[in-house]
Parts: C-alpha cells; structure tokens; sequence
C-alpha cells in the first residue's frame, strides 16, 4: 500500500475492505465517476444554483457478471437515492462481461517462451482490471480464451495525462510476437 501511495503520489486510498490494492486494481468490480458538468464552468466566481447536471459513470465487471444486470441495478439504485423533486435521466452506451482467462496450459506456456524470447526474462502473469469488450464476447460465442498481453511497464501512465510507451518496449514487444507466432505453432492441440 505504501510504495502505491509513493508511486502514485496519492495521499491515500479508497475501496473494498478485505482486498489489496493489487486485488482491487487487478480483479474486482469498479464503479468509476469519469466527469461531473453543471453550472457555471468559467473562471471567476458565479452566485447561481445550477437548473442541471450530468455525471458520466463508467463499471468494470469481473467474470459472471451481467452488463445489463448490473446498470439495471445501478439505475435502480440512482432512482432510489433521487430526491422526488429531481428529474432524473440515465443513459446506458452498452457492456460487455467480464472474463477471467485460465492462468496455466498450453498457449500461455507458448505465450511465455515467447516473452523470455523478446525481453530476456521470464514473464510474471498477472490479472488485468481492463476491459477489451470483444474478449468477453469471443468467451460467450465462441467458446474461446483470449491471450492479452501487454508489452508496457506499470510507470507507462497508461490512458493517463503523459502516457508513453518506450521504444525499447515496442522493439521487444515486436521481437516477442514473431516469437510468439513461432510458439503457437508447435503447440499440440
């Protein structure tokens, strides 16, 4: 907790109790506020009371949970803690499931042969809270496991302010797929 705190510069942290922050960030459910508009946005002061706001919510899921299961849930929950005398609107842009990707077999041995191959090292697999909705739906319709791999380190600042990949990174990462094509290949099915 402490070397996150230190790393990211936070003056503390927030989220379940009984998790990590290496847990939480790596395979639990998030509910995210991503922006709040209303009122006056200029500079200066503006004694007003706003007629309208907005609040952009954003949800990352986690295996077996129901996209449209949960913002029906979530909208529920928003409608139940409105005030009567509050107009209330909710607008849902789509889901996708959540998946968890078997941590052992044949492809993800191919997948770290492969890293050793491009970085010199052996790989360290961990969980991803991300999303990449068409993952989940490959798991749903076709039955199939996704191999994500990543070829960026953790300071990278990732869909952050300064994001950067390095490239010594994309060399290596390029050097990894080649690898990783020839992998697959031998891989008895």
């Amino acid at each position: 907790k402490n070397e996150y705190l230190a790393k990211t510069g936070s003056k503390g942290l927030f989220g379940e109790s009984g998790y990590s922050v290496l847990e939480q960030i790596w395979g639990r459910p998030t509910l995210d506020v991503n922006g709040i508009t209303g009122g006056y946005q200029g500079e200066g002061a503006k004694t007003i009371i706003p007629s309208w706001a907005t609040c952009k919510i954003t949800m990352r899921l986690v295996a077996d949970q129901d996209p449209f299961d949960i913002c029906d849930k979530a909208e529920k929950y928003i409608r139940k803690i409105c005030p009567d005398y509050v107009s209330c609107e909710v607008t849902k842009h789509g889901g996708a499931r959540g998946v968890v990707v078997p941590t052992e077999g044949p492809w993800l041995e191919a997948a770290g042969r492969a890293i050793k191959t491009g970085f010199g090292i052996d790989p360290v697999f961990v969980k991803e809270g991300g999303s990449i909705p068409v993952v989940g739906t490959f798991k749903e319709v076709l039955g199939l496991d996704t191999l994500l791999l990543g070829w960026g380190q953790s300071d990278d600042n990732a869909h952050s302010p300064n994001e950067r990949f390095a490239l010594k990174d994309f060399e290596r990462g390029c050097y990894a797929s080649l690898a990783l094509i020839d992998e697959l290949s031998k891989v008895k099915v």
